[in-house]
């Protein structure tokens, strides 16, 4: 019975599929003669003509990754796509775009803050707060933070003004790489600043570990003026326009040579210059002002060696003078002349200044004052020597440029022309 059902169910399959041909074949037929009826009457239509076959579009380059794709990179097995992302060059960090004229006013922040922590440095001498802080660099063994202490936070306030010291010699350097056009000579003069403020900062730990001896302390010094002749150099060689031949790296202007000025005036005026300042230490080292009352002094009589120093300002004082005179009567008027006065300017208001304080019996504050006028001095003497040997230029800079919006007004009106002239 079963081969039966069977057999019955594929002789029915059979008749369905010969049914089914069957239409096809017959509606195949039945649309062959409506065609030949439709073209005894009506016109063939035009054949179309075959259409060009347009060439294959390019194969798509495979996109980047989206940042928030997981997708596996095959340069880095077993880690996804947001790892391992490729950065081209528009993803690289780049410095900021410095223009000549604003790295100036970087180098003069430089030169104000390495003056400014000489003064500082003299406060917590004067004050007696050399030792607030017995321990470099921390304050003492036990804490990095000084107490409230008067001598230990007027140390600790000085320790801290170096590191903003630090950060601004730090602005200049990455100033110069930034600057545009850059400069090399900007740069080397640049990292001296970095060299100096690190020596400085090691010299300085070493005076407080050796408590104030008085060759550390005028060690500490001293390097603070090698330290502002760099700055005031870089400043000055800041202001040298990029398209002067001066302006490539190991160039300098030419020496001035002024009418009726010896050649070797302006390092003239750095040597007694110097020796004012060395003197200076000197005094101070054997006077009561050593940062601690208990600190070891030079065995110097204060009498004598203050003499020594007033001499060499005395020899300062008449340098600067017959160099003002001398370009008065040549008539010269440009920068060596303007700087020539401020340096005669300082050194009078600093002779009075000490002879005061020497009158007075060495009062903190004047010592204090005397020490801020005497790190001008040495700057007005630098920027001045500067011009005598070629390093900034002995010409006033150009005017500012006009703005585009106002025309230059003529001052002078075409005068008349006589008839028959």
């Amino acid at each position: 019975m079963i081969r039966g059902f069977v057999s019955a169910t594929k002789a029915a399959a059979r008749e369905r599929r010969r049914g089914a041909a069957g239409a096809a074949v017959g509606t195949g037929a039945n649309n062959t003669a409506a065609g030949v009826l439709r073209s005894k009457w009506t016109p063939a239509a035009p054949t179309p003509a075959p259409s060009p076959t347009p060439d294959p579009p390019p194969p798509a380059r495979p996109s980047p990754p989206s940042p928030g794709s997981r997708r596996a990179d095959s340069r880095f097995p077993g880690m996804s796509a947001t790892r391992t992302r490729r950065y081209d060059s528009r993803h690289t960090m780049r410095l900021p775009r410095v223009s000549p004229r604003a790295y100036r006013r970087v180098t003069l922040l430089a030169l104000g803050a390495l003056a400014f922590i000489v003064v500082t440095g003299g406060a917590v001498r004067v004050t007696g707060s050399g030792l607030g802080c017995p321990d470099w660099p921390t304050c003492d063994e036990s804490r990095i933070v000084a107490p409230l202490e008067y001598h230990a936070m007027v140390e600790f306030v000085n320790r801290t003004i170096t590191g903003l010291v630090s950060v601004a010699v730090m602005l200049a350097v990455l100033g110069s790489l930034a600057r545009v056009p850059r400069r090399r000579d900007l740069v080397w003069l640049s990292w001296g600043l970095v060299v100096g403020v690190l020596a400085q900062i090691g010299l300085g730990g070493l005076t407080v570990l050796f408590e104030l001896s008085p060759p550390f302390v005028m060690g500490h010094f001293l390097l603070s003026m090698v330290l502002l002749w760099n700055a005031v150099v870089l400043h000055e060689r800041a202001g040298v326009p990029d398209d002067a031949p001066e302006a490539d790296f190991g160039h300098a202007f030419a020496p001035q040579r002024f009418k009726n000025v010896p050649k070797s005036r302006g390092w003239a005026l750095v040597v007694f210059g110097g020796l004012a300042i060395v003197a200076g230490t000197v005094v101070t080292a054997s006077g009561p002002h050593g940062g601690d009352p208990d600190v070891e002094r030079l065995p110097f009589a204060l009498d004598e060696i203050t003499r020594t120093h007033g001499v060499t300002v005395w020899a300062l004082f008449g340098l600067t003078l017959d160099l003002v005179v001398r370009l008065w009567r040549t008539g010269e008027r440009g920068p060596v002349w303007r700087r020539s006065l401020v340096l005669l300017a300082l050194v009078i208001v600093q002779a009075a200044v000490g002879y005061t304080q020497y009158v007075l019996e060495l009062p903190a504050l004047l010592v204090g004052i005397h020490i801020a006028g005497a790190t001008a001095v040495w700057i007005a003497v630098v920027r001045l020597h500067a011009v005598f040997v070629g390093i900034s230029p002995p010409w006033s800079p150009p005017p500012k440029p006009q703005s585009k919006w106002t025309s230059p007004v003529s001052t002078t009106s075409p005068s008349p022309t006589a008839p028959g002239s």
